[in-house]
């Protein structure tokens, strides 16, 4: 078995034990009973873990299933023309994200992820002016509507009020 399958069969037992251990745990830790307590929540409460649980359980079906058709075939590098972050990269980026949760409560939800999306973008090295204000303005409307709108979750507004 080359390093390539056995990591395969590795990553297929992590997920599979992943997915059966939340199946096991999920009764004893979440109260099937309290489905009322929300604000007239009428979903169980161990739906999304259970669909969390089974959906590493088919990933790892299908890792394991990947890892049996390349049984002779050798794998190429999943980095191709991609270098590793370099130490720099991951320091700033952890310092985009504390700078985002402390603007966050400062200028509100809206305006600090699309500060944030825009950081990363340049981050990454990715940046594309005008394309990366219009993806990062379309995400961070989409997801204060996904939150706001259609969920009820209070967002921060910050002094602008958005």
């Amino acid at each position: 078995m080359n390093i390539n399958r056995s990591r395969d069969f590795i990553e297929f037992i992590v997920l599979l034990a992943l997915g059966i251990g939340l199946l096991l745990l999920i009764p004893h830790q979440i109260d099937a009973k309290s489905a009322g307590l929300g604000m007239g929540a009428s979903t169980d409460p161990q739906l999304f873990p259970k669909l969390i649980a089974w959906a590493f359980i088919v990933i790892a079906a299908i890792r394991f299933a990947m890892a049996l058709l390349a049984k002779g075939k050798s794998v190429q590098s999943e980095k191709t023309e991609a270098s590793s972050p370099s130490q720099r990269q991951v320091l700033l980026g952890i310092a985009l994200l504390i700078g985002y949760a402390i603007l966050m409560g400062i200028v509100g939800f809206v305006i600090s992820t699309i500060l944030a999306i825009l950081g990363m973008i340049y981050l990454l090295g990715k940046l594309n002016g005008l394309k990366a204000v219009a993806f990062s303005v379309v995400v961070a409307l989409l997801l204060w509507a996904g939150f706001h709108e259609l969920l009820h979750v209070p967002l921060p507004e910050g002094f602008i009020g958005i």
